[in-house]
Formats: C-alpha cells, structure tokens, sequence
C-alpha cells in the first residue's frame, strides 16, 4: 500500500530529468515501488520547483509543503550541510519533511545525495489489514 513519502531537497531549477532520474535510481537501489509512494514532502521554498512538480505530475502523487518552521525540530537532529542551511534555514530538508509528511521521527532510509539533489524515506505508521481470505467469518 502507499504509506512511503519522498523527501526531496534540490538546487534551485534543477532540471526535471536530473530529478526522475535520480529518483528511480533511488527506489531502485532501495528495492521499493514507485506504488507503495503516498506522495513527495519538501520545503515551502520549493513549493513551485518546476522538477518536483514535474515528478508529482508523471508519478501521479500529491507534494506535502512545509514551512521551516514545520521542519525545523526534525531537522536539528539529521546530519546537514551548511549550504542548506543558508539556503533555507535549517540544515537539511528531503529527511525532515519525509518525516514530516509521515509522521515519524526516524527516516526509514536516509538521506541519499545525487548532484544537486537529496532523497530521504519514511513510512507512515499505518496499520495494514489484509482481508481474510480464509473463508471464515
């Protein structure tokens, strides 16, 4: 079922193929299905990047947008970089708002740097029932 988010922290206009591409290499490398996604979290500075829409819209997934703010507890305990931290105020972003948009504390895989880009995982602590197809009631 969809309970993975994306946390995707990238360069400002990075192109929109650098971005997928990197992304499938990450769910490949990782052994996870682009269908067990809920959606792709980021910060609200990238809220209108045109590569991370441009993913939302070909893997068909909603984008979680959080302000710092929002991020900014998640984030003092995640190993960051200093550019990121000028950038946008805390010193990283995939991890903390896939955390975020799960609603977890702990990332399920880390953050992973490509160039120009940052993806990190978490999964929403959602309890799943199979159907019982044992036949009994």
């Amino acid at each position: 079922p969809p309970v993975l988010w994306l946390g995707i922290g990238c360069r400002k206009n990075i192109e929109a193929e650098r971005l997928v591409e990197a992304a499938e290499r990450f769910l490949l490398a990782n052994n996870i299905s682009k269908l067990a996604l809920a959606g792709l979290a980021t910060i609200s500075l990238k809220a209108e990047e045109p590569a991370i829409r441009r993913l939302a819209d070909l893997w068909q997934l909603p984008v979680e947008v959080y302000e710092t703010s929002q991020l900014a507890e998640l984030a003092r305990t995640i190993p960051g970089s200093e550019f990121v931290r000028q950038q946008t105020g805390i010193p990283a972003v995939a991890e903390p708002a896939a955390c975020k948009a799960a609603g977890t504390d702990r990332a399920l895989i880390a953050k992973s740097k490509y160039p120009g880009i940052t993806l990190a995982l978490a999964g929403s602590k959602t309890e799943i029932r199979l159907p019982d197809t044992s036949g009994s009631r």
